[in-house]
């Protein structure tokens, strides 16, 4: 808003001040992009419990991390954007190009902005992501004739990581252990099984 307003009502810009001001918030941002390194940890935990619960935890892809990451990015992409403004305006006049690359800021972080909701939305509200994932984990349950999900939740925990939570009714002698092998190639970082003998 400020650089549209701008655009037709011109102030006057201290170019000298603002450069040493665009390079140091350019320091900033290149220092902040080599402290995140671009990319997350990994962390596996595994835990197992006594009454048919086990747990597998695998935390990839640290979203916050990847979104911090990118934010100085793209902050680092207007510093450089402010400079090359800034430059033009004091050595050939053209104040125009500050406000213009303001505009041009403001459209990449909300094209940015725009992508990590679009990213993050479906982890913060446990939403399935629609793969087809939790037929095949209720066929690969079921296969055996001798045991029924009475209940399933898979969610996206992360970027291409995906968490499951099943119960089921077992006619057998199946435990956790054994729902757990099943679902070994599924990929799947987080997996929550809870098993109930059928009473008759």
């Amino acid at each position: 808003v400020e650089s549209v307003h701008t655009l037709y009502a011109p102030s006057p810009i201290r170019y000298s001040e603002a450069l040493w001001v665009a390079v140091v918030g350019l320091c900033v941002n290149l220092a902040s992009m080599a402290l995140l390194g671009g990319h997350g940890h990994s962390h596996d935990h595994d835990h197992d419990h006594d009454h048919d619960h086990d747990h597998d935890h695998a935390h990839t892809h640290d979203i916050n991390r990847k979104a911090a990451y990118a934010h100085v990015v793209v902050d680092a992409m207007t510093s450089v954007f402010a400079i090359v403004a800034l430059l033009a305006g004091k050595y050939f006049g053209w104040g125009f190009m500050d406000p213009l690359v303001g505009i041009v800021g403001a459209a990449v972080i909300g094209q940015w902005a725009y992508h990590l909701l679009g990213t993050a939305t479906g982890t913060l509200l446990d939403r399935d992501p629609g793969d087809g994932m939790a037929a095949r984990i209720r066929e690969a349950i079921e296969a055996d004739g001798e045991s029924e999900v009475a209940d399933l939740h898979v969610w996206t925990v992360a970027p291409g990581a995906q968490a499951a939570i099943v119960s089921v009714v077992a006619h057998g002698a199946q435990n956790g252990a054994d729902y757990k092998a099943r679902l070994a190639a599924f990929g799947l970082v987080h997996i929550t099984v809870e098993v109930n003998a059928c009473q008759g």
